[in-house]
């Protein structure tokens, strides 16, 4: 059994005999197993457990505030659940999921543009042009390029992500180009293309 196996093993053991696992540790095998070995219904189950630690943390503790290795945590296992989502509509129901069910400090502005952007990529990559453009639609409307860009980042934003907004604004490339059409001037719309 190699050490990854071992150590997927051992957070299944945990959550059978329902026993809290450390969060850093559930997200990064979470990660792998959706990442790079495809398993994502491991992952939601992986999820499952975080959210349930986290929310012990609360239950003993009303006045509980979550770390920044925490916030940290969920942040990255919510990114990769809808990111690596085996079909759009579970990309969706994860999107939806988090702002249902997800306040501050966990869902920040950050966060929710990362997962706009994890929602359009998964809608491209399966040609559903018609929903990306209703995604892209959609983060006009709320004003994504228009708000403050201090609000885009903050502490518990994961350093490896992008410029959430470049990134948007490049996966949007794919989806206005199909419909031959572009953002208007100072981004509060759409334009059909003339030339």
């Amino acid at each position: 059994m190699s050490r990854e196996e071992g150590e997927l093993q051992e957070l299944l053991g945990q959550i059978s005999a329902n026993q809290p696992s450390h969060v850093r540790f559930i997200s990064k095998v979470l990660i792998r197993e959706v990442k790079k070995n495809g398993n994502y219904q491991t992952g939601e189950q992986l999820f499952d457990h975080l959210i349930k630690t986290l929310k012990e943390k609360k239950v003993s503790r009303p006045t509980y505030v979550y770390s920044e290795m925490e916030i940290s945590a969920f942040q990255r296992s919510i990114a990769t659940l809808v990111r690596y989502a085996p079909t759009a509509e579970k990309a969706r129901y994860m999107f939806n999921l988090t702002l249902r069910e997800y306040q501050l400090p966990l869902r920040t502005v950050a966060l929710e543009l990362i997962l706009l952007n994890n929602l359009l990529f998964v809608h491209s990559q399966f040609n559903e042009m018609k929903d990306a453009l209703t995604i892209i639609e959609t983060a006009l409307e709320i004003g994504a390029f228009q708000l403050d860009p201090r609000n885009y980042y903050d502490k518990y934003d994961n350093a490896k992500f992008s410029d959430p907004l470049q990134v948007f604004e490049t996966l949007s490339g794919k989806v206005l180009r199909h419909y031959r059409l572009e953002f208007n001037e100072d981004k509060t719309a759409l334009k059909r293309i003339t030339k």
